[in-house]
């Protein structure tokens, strides 16, 4: 990730969207103690892949591009319907553990050309 935001701020590139986990935590979250049980059973049960993400993450979010950290559960074949939730832990109509990838194909696409998550973290959710 290190060298795509390098590319791209030698050559002037702007967009990023970049997928993370959950396991990195927005300043925009709210308690959820399942959530933050999750976080910390990845933490000590797969060390090296949370600091993987956090560090990927942390590049993201401090290279000064217009980002946007989509958040992702775990990701599932079963269809679902677009649009997705997206907001921030602890919100009332987030489900935190499951998202269809279709519902998350649609969603990235859409931000090429939606404002509303640059500079933002926002996790995903399948609706039903």
């Amino acid at each position: 990730m290190k060298a795509i935001i390098s590319a791209m701020q030698s050559n002037g590139g702007r967009r990023l969207i970049a997928t993370a986990t959950s396991s990195w935590v927005d300043a925009n979250d709210r308690p959820a103690f399942s959530f933050r049980l999750a976080i910390r059973l990845i933490r000590t049960l797969q060390r090296p892949a949370y600091d993987d993400i956090v560090g990927t993450s942390q590049a993201v979010t401090s290279s000064g591009l217009d980002w946007t950290l989509v958040r992702l559960p775990m990701l599932t074949n079963k269809p679902g319907s677009p649009p997705p939730v997206a907001d921030y832990v602890g919100a009332a109509d987030l489900r935190l553990f499951w998202l269809s990838r279709n519902v998350l194909a649609d969603f990235l696409i859409g931000q090429f050309t939606d404002r509303t998550w640059i500079r933002k973290a926002p996790v995903l959710s399948n609706r039903e």
